[in-house]
């Protein structure tokens, strides 16, 4: 019972499978639909993510944090075009890459905690597998 209200309570969650499925469709239907190229699809949210950095660029400014560390965030929050196509195929990547496409592909989302195992059922589900 338990376990049963368990699956029910996450269908009306997002998680990271309903995310992933959501994203890849977008990116697929941009990349074979629309014929945008992964590295012109890479550096738009390239873009996207130095935008949204510069407004907090005061930081550096201001001498809270170094040059340094400020283009590491902007880094550590950019999916390379490699990680894209990956992702694109299947492949997991971690949730700052995620976010940082979610955002740039104007896709609104909230992930909350859950549980791996009802995630991958989710997974399976989306895609018809079960």
């Amino acid at each position: 019972m338990l376990a049963e209200q368990q699956t029910i309570q996450n269908k009306n969650h997002h998680t990271p499978a309903d995310i992933d499925f959501v994203l890849r469709q977008i990116i697929n239907k941009k990349v074979k639909q629309e014929k945008v190229k992964y590295d012109e699809l890479a550096k738009f949210i390239a873009n996207d993510v130095a935008l949204r950095f510069s407004r907090i660029h005061h930081l550096v400014e201001q001498g809270i944090l170094s040059q340094q560390a400020f283009d590491k965030l902007v880094e550590k929050n950019t999916p390379s075009r490699a990680y894209i196509g990956k992702y694109a195929l299947g492949q997991s990547i971690c949730i700052r890459y995620t976010n940082s496409i979610a955002m740039a592909l104007g896709v609104n989302y909230t992930v909350e905690a859950y549980d791996a195992a009802q995630d991958t059922l989710r997974e399976l589900e989306l895609h018809g597998r079960i």
